[in-house]
């Protein structure tokens, strides 16, 4: 009388984690459609590219070295 009980607690879990996939699955091509169309609408919404920037006006000069960072948290005595 185990046997089948043991089978059946076996059997139940397999069909959820099955059940869970093909909802997954259907949801997934519904929401591909839905995408598609959101997609464009965002696509219509981008900022068109600023040119002004190039070769020489591009490079910072503003760099963070680490070790500097320390350096100057140990000689101002910073908390963590």
């Amino acid at each position: 009388m185990s046997a089948p009980l043991f089978m059946f607690k076996k059997i139940i879990p397999a069909y959820i984690i099955v059940a869970l996939l093909a909802i997954g699955c259907k949801d997934q091509n519904k929401t591909s459609s839905t995408t598609s169309s959101t997609s464009s609408t965002i696509n219509n919404k981008i900022a068109p590219r600023d040119r002004s920037i190039n070769s020489s006006n591009a490079y910072n000069d503003i760099f963070l070295d680490s070790t500097s960072v320390e350096k100057f948290i140990v000689a101002e005595s910073l908390n963590d």
